[in-house]
């Protein structure tokens, strides 16, 4: 909130002025499919949102239902913003009150995750806004905070709209579902992801039929 002058030469608070975006990809002009990538990547959250909503009893991180009052996907986005949010906000508490009155005694220092894919600005941060966006606009870190948090909002909502479009999602007696077909390609894709690695293996057979106490050595040429 800006410090300003009014009509009669006294300083008052007053809020900074909202600044309106239209549509997210509006940051992304120069490069479309790095917008594509942050709504896959809000798709993904989604996903993951709603199938840990609830333990059905098929087990856990199968749940493929969500139930809101309307058929809202304003609202069913805003569902998903909160619960993806949920870590991010707690640590942003704790390192507020670490700032103010530092941790209690004990306390587990939170930490944002060490994967930058795991974390919100994946889907957008600050680092997306371009260079002086903000110039001639007196804010704060706070409202700065908000504006992003905003936009990534939007970004989800643009996402799960996408998602409906294409029939990934439904909604039926109050009720959003994700297509079964859907989820199960969305955990095979996962676990894929968590299994694959970067190293090469190493083949080494050069050993065979050497006895075992030269084995692990270097064959001469």
């Amino acid at each position: 909130m800006p410090l300003v002058r009014n009509a009669s030469g006294h300083h008052v608070w007053m809020s900074a002025p909202v600044i309106q975006v239209n549509n997210p990809v509006d940051f992304f002009k120069d490069d479309p499919d790095e917008y594509e990538s942050r709504l896959e990547e809000a798709r993904t959250r989604t996903i993951e949102t709603i199938r840990f909503y609830t333990r059905p009893s098929c087990g856990r991180g199968l749940n493929h239902e969500v139930q809101t009052p309307d058929p809202d996907l304003a609202e069913l986005a805003s569902l998903v913003d909160f619960k993806d949010g949920k870590r991010a906000r707690r640590l942003q508490k704790q390192r507020l009150r670490e700032r103010l009155f530092s941790l209690a005694p004990n306390e587990r220092r939170l930490r944002s995750p060490q994967d930058i894919k795991r974390r919100r600005s994946a889907i957008f941060s600050a680092s997306d806004l371009p260079d002086g966006y903000f110039n001639g606009v007196a804010i704060n870190n706070f409202e700065i905070t908000d504006f992003v948090e905003r936009i990534r909002r939007m970004i989800i909502e643009a996402a799960i709209t996408q998602m409906w479009g294409n029939h990934e999602l439904e909604y039926l007696n109050g009720t959003w579902y994700i297509k079964v077909s859907v989820l199960d390609r969305h955990i095979a894709e996962r676990k894929r992801g968590k299994g694959s690695s970067s190293k090469v293996k190493r083949d080494d057979r050069s050993f065979h039929g050497r006895p075992n106490n030269a084995r692990k050595r270097p064959v001469a040429s």
